[in-house]
Parts: structure tokens; C-alpha cells; sequence
């Protein structure tokens, strides 16, 4: 996982699929990255692999991420599959953005933590899960290691192509929106030439 001082999107992205909920009940879903030991990390070139290069700095402050369409209903997670694709990574202590705050050459576990909320009214913030009805789900396969260069030029690669995509992507949801802004000044153009048209018509009777 690439981490920098601005923030950067996690790679590989984690998506989530959730069934055997409560169809109208209301859930929230969470991601979280806490640390796999007390270890540093090297990487040793002429092994190919990690190696333990002494004990971990002190821990970075621990955030929770709300996914952003949080609440969804169990019916909406029997149906689609959750993406953290928009999560940002690191290594600012100072970061006042709400990203993942991690430190290099350490290893890491991401969490998702699924939250039952009020199924009606104003639900208030989630800032502590143990005061909350929640479910922990743990994938061992997914623990990586916080650097902030790749050393395989292949991941790089990768990561280079999805980031080039979802930049795509979000330039046509923006073309999207400019459209939609179009149609509706067009529209409220037509309903004042109408209101104009019903004015005269009144006067001139």
C-alpha cells in the first residue's frame, strides 16, 4: 500500500458483499487498517522479501472511515457490492482530511466493520464501535505492508493504469453533472418564457 504526506488511494481496493440482513433494517459500513504486529519492516532485494528490521514507531492515531453512502439497507447490500475505492492513505499525523493515517514499512490489516444504525430518526456520528451493535469482518489474505515507493515495478504499473481510470471515471461523472445542471437551467428557462407568455396573454384580455 503507497502512502504519502497528501494522501493516496488505496491500492488494492477493497469491495465487500454482504447477505442474510435484516431487509428494511438500516446498516452502515466501515473500514479500518490497524497494525498486524509491533514490527518494522525492510525490504532485502537479494531475497526478494521482507524482513524484520526492528520494533514499530508509536502507532498512528486510529480513524474509522464511514463508507460516504452510509446507511444503506440490507436490501441495498443483498443486491450490490460495497467499494472503498475512494479510501486515502497517509503518513501525515497531521492530516486534518479524514484520510487513513499509516506508518511506512509496516504491516497492516484492513477491518470492515458493519454497524446497525436507528431505523428511524437522526442517527448521531459512529466515534466509538464497542458502543455500537457492529459485526467485524477480518481477511487475512488482504494484510500488506505501508510503503511509500513500490519496490516491484509491476504493481506500479498496475496501480498507474487503475488510478488513470478512476481519473477517467470521475471526469465523466463530472461531464455528467454538467449535463444534468444544463437540462435543468433549460428547463426553468422554458417554465419563465411559459410564466412570461401566461402574463401577456392576461393583460393584453
Amino acid at each position: 500500500m503507497i502512502i504519502t504526506k497528501t494522501g493516496r488511494r488505496m491500492f488494492p481496493t477493497c469491495r465487500v458483499s454482504f447477505n442474510g440482513l435484516k431487509a428494511d433494517s438500516r446498516y452502515a459500513v466501515l473500514m479500518d487498517i490497524v497494525p498486524v504486529d509491533n514490527k518494522r519492516y525492510r525490504y532485502a532485494y537479494h531475497r526478494s522479501c521482507w524482513l524484520v528490521a526492528g520494533k514499530a514507531d508509536p502507532p498512528a492515531p486510529a480513524r474509522l472511515y464511514v463508507h460516504p453512502d452510509s446507511p444503506f439497507t440490507g436490501e441495498q447490500l443483498r443486491k450490490q457490492v460495497v467499494s472503498f475505492e475512494k479510501v486515502k492513505l497517509t503518513n501525515n499525523d497531521m492530516d486534518r482530511h479524514g484520510h487513513l493515517v499509516l506508518n511506512s514499512m509496516h504491516k497492516y490489516q484492513p477491518r470492515i466493520h458493519l454497524v446497525k444504525r436507528p431505523d428511524s430518526g437522526t442517527a448521531k456520528p459512529i466515534v466509538d464501535l464497542e458502543k455500537e451493535p457492529h459485526k467485524t469482518f477480518i481477511f487475512p489474505e488482504v494484510i500488506s505492508t505501508a510503503v511509500t515507493a513500490y519496490q516491484n515495478q509491476l504493481v506500479e504499473q498496475e496501480q498507474e493504469e487503475g488510478e488513470k481510470e478512476e481519473k477517467e471515471e470521475e471526469e465523466e461523472e463530472e461531464e455528467e453533472e454538467e449535463e444534468k445542471e444544463e437540462k435543468e437551467e433549460e428547463v426553468n428557462a422554458d417554465e419563465e418564457e411559459g410564466q412570461r407568455y401566461t402574463m401577456e396573454c392576461t393583460l393584453a384580455t
